[in-house]
């Protein structure tokens, strides 16, 4: 694969909101049919300000197809990865602690909001060499059926591995050639939800990590736990909800095309919907609470 060029930024919240979505259920999850009602659609909550989120703006040859996995990885204290590469696009970002990346006899840490990425083939490890534990995301973008990443033919097995916290898998179709890719870490409060919309250009993963989700879709509710991943598609109405009494977090890894906008509005019975973006000219919203950007460093890019 080409050399690919990249950038990071932070969505502002209003962004951040509307690039949230998650969809199509993987695995055995039941669902029930939604119920009809004339009556209004009972009023959501907003989502509450970001735990974590990172964007990178991705330029590669030409459009393809994409296997992408989203890790979320645990490092205890002394914990390393094997010294691997990988076949694609591999993004990481920081969500707790600090962690090492050694990149050709060059070490570089990377602490909480950091994010960095490798360049197809290189070899790299990862390690915790601090005395606390530490989070990280991973996301790696390969052709279908390919190998996510495999070990050096002369790495050494590190005496404390990472372990596998959540993970899930999808394969997305006519990804453009220059595409926004983001890690997030989103959390509703109880009875918060997205309201009805559609992303005109916007695929993506989604894993609860905590609490329940009811996924609110045309051919009725699915409810998620845990562990549960889900697929998002392009132009399927959807509406992600706190099914709990308790703060629902989920992460998130999102591919959005340029151009459109990530969500609008949809139609789904009984459900209120995504408010409508802003017309030209009208007055702007009133200002979303700041967010703190993360500190991003040269992910091995020098």
């Amino acid at each position: 694969m080409n050399s690919i060029t990249y950038l990071k930024r932070i969505f502002p919240l209003r962004a951040a909101i509307i690039a949230l979505a998650m969809g199509l259920v993987i695995g055995g999850v039941a669902s029930t049919a939604l119920p009809s009602s004339a009556q209004e659609p009972p009023a959501l909550l907003p989502l509450l300000p970001p735990l974590h989120i990172v964007t990178f703006q991705v330029e590669a040859a030409a459009a393809a197809q994409y296997d992408e996995a989203l890790t979320v990885l645990d490092f205890e204290p002394n914990a390393a990865t094997y010294e691997r590469r990988h076949d694609g696009m591999a993004f990481f970002s920081v969500v707790d602690g600090a962690v090492t990346l050694r990149k050709d006899a060059k070490d570089t840490v990377y602490t909480k909001g950091q994010s960095f990425r490798q360049d197809p083939g290189a070899y790299y490890s990862i390690a915790n060499k601090t005395s606390a534990k530490a989070r990280i995301i991973t996301t790696t973008l390969t052709s279908p059926g390919s190998a996510a990443e495999a070990n050096h033919p002369d790495a050494v097995r590190p005496a404390i591995l990472p372990t596998i916290a959540f993970f899930g898998k999808a394969t997305f179709n006519s990804v453009s050639a220059r595409f926004s890719h983001n890690h997030a870490i989103f959390e509703f409060p109880p009875r918060g939800g997205s309201g009805a919309h559609i992303h005109p250009a916007g695929q993506g993963i989604q894993i609860v990590m905590s609490g329940e989700v009811r996924q609110r879709l045309l051919t009725g509710d699915v409810l998620l736990k845990p562990g549960d991943v889900f697929i998002d598609v392009p132009n399927r109405p959807v509406s992600h909800e706190n099914a709990g009494s308790q703060g629902q977090v989920s992460v998130v890894a999102y591919i959005f095309a340029p151009g459109p906008p990530a969500a609008l509005p949809a139609v789904i019975p009984g459900v209120m919907p995504l408010p409508a973006p802003a017309a030209p000219g009208a007055a702007p919203a009133p200002p979303a609470p700041a967010i703190s950007p993360p500190r991003t460093g040269d992910g091995g890019l020098k």
